[in-house]
């Protein structure tokens, strides 16, 4: 009798799960959805980079000699020709002297000379005097004129070492690095040695972004197109740009081990109002390569793969009488969150888009239900952003 009852129970509990799993399934997945709707679809590639001066130059003395006197800071605005430094030039201003003496003095006598040797040419050539002497006197000219050529040449070398010890600023700018004082002999820089950077000057004014892209990016990128900049510290905001510069040659990274990639410089420039970037800034850039309007559109999430036929099918599940129905569409250019659908759907049909989790093991005729979605807080797309710079996308 007690084994006719376990059977019993066991039985029971069997029919129980049946019944669960029947009425658990009719309930049907939970899932939400989206409308195919028509819409704008802009395709990027980014890349982290950091922002720039366009126009920035390291400053070095020309010549040797200790820093008198400084009269820039950082962050002061200079303008083509000021001066930011001045170096000793009490042995600058003695060179010079020594060699404007040396040079008007061989000039005299080079005059002297030119003067003899027209005398004594044109009584050469009338026979007066032997080719001999002749030739002596024209060796005296060619000689002394030789020496005010070199002389002439230190000269001038010398009025423009004088001249270097002011530290002239190239461009117009901002002081952005100041890197000596006052008392600190600098050095000129040689073919193994840089010398001395004492200042760097930047326009800040004209910005660019510098950054490197795999090089699967490359064959969609060209100069002229155009781009977004995110810069680290202003997350709200994006700054309109401008493809400048795709480098021909790309940098090994990690050469010889599997993390091994070949990355390209991209530069770009920053167009419009560039007020808050900062140069030196880290920030990240999306460059448009490719974009569509009024085209039909779905979300990427909904793209899914189901093997028909023997052979993995591209398409999406529609949502229709309670039931999630595969069906293979055709694709075109994708975006951030969306992508084109060129053939298979039509304006108004309605997709399943998510959850992921639920979507990747849904099968065709699978029932489902519908869920709430919840926007996940502090969520910001692109177009939501605000952008600075002149002119539309």
């Amino acid at each position: 009798m007690k084994k006719f009852v376990i059977i019993g129970i066991v039985i029971l509990v069997v029919v129980l799960i049946i019944i669960g799993n029947i009425v658990g399934g009719n309930k049907g997945v939970n899932v939400y959805t989206n409308k195919v709707a028509r819409g704008n679809i802009i395709s990027y590639v980014s890349a982290p980079g950091n922002i720039i001066s366009k126009n920035q130059v390291n400053i070095s003395s020309q010549v040797m000699g200790k820093v008198v006197k400084i009269n820039v800071e950082e962050g002061d605005r200079v303008r083509k020709g000021d001066t930011l430094a001045i170096l000793d030039d009490f042995d600058a201003k003695m060179n010079l002297q020594n060699a404007k003496s040396a040079y008007m003095s061989q000039k005299a006598s080079y005059e002297y000379k030119k003067s003899v040797f027209e005398k004594q040419k044109s009584l050469y050539e009338k026979g007066y005097i032997s080719e001999d002497k002749f030739r002596g006197e024209k060796l005296d000219y060619e000689n002394a004129y030789n020496s005010m050529v070199q002389l002439e040449s230190q000269y001038k070398k010398a009025r423009k070492n004088l001249e270097y010890t002011r530290i002239i600023s190239p461009i117009n700018g901002t002081v952005i690095s100041v890197k000596v004082k006052e008392g600190e002999t600098v050095i000129i820089g040689t073919m193994n040695n840089p010398g001395t950077v004492l200042f760097t000057v930047a326009d800040l004014e004209h910005m660019q972004m510098d950054a490197l892209f795999d090089e699967s990016d490359i064959p969609d990128i060209r100069k002229g197109m155009k781009a977004r900049v995110v810069v680290d510290p202003l997350p709200d905001d994006t700054f309109k740009a401008v493809v400048t510069e795709v480098a021909s040659a790309g940098k090994v990274v990690n050469l010889g081990t599997r993390e091994e990639v070949v990355n390209f410089e991209v530069k770009a420039d920053i167009i419009g109002n560039s007020k808050g970037i900062k140069n030196g800034m880290g920030g990240n850039i999306d460059i448009i390569t490719k974009q569509k309007k009024d085209v039909l559109k779905i979300p990427l999430t909904a793209i899914q793969k189901r093997l028909i036929n023997g052979k993995f099918t591209r398409g999406v599940f529609i949502y229709k009488n309670e039931k999630a129905h595969f069906k293979q569409i055709k694709t075109g250019i994708s975006g951030e969150d969306d992508i084109e659908a060129t053939d298979g759907l039509k304006e108004g049909d309605i997709i399943i888009s998510g959850p992921y989790s639920k979507l990747r093991k849904l099968k065709d005729g699978d029932r489902v239900k519908l869920m709430k979605r919840e926007r996940k807080h502090g969520t910001v797309n692109h177009e939501s952003k605000k952008i600075k710079g002149a002119g539309g996308e």
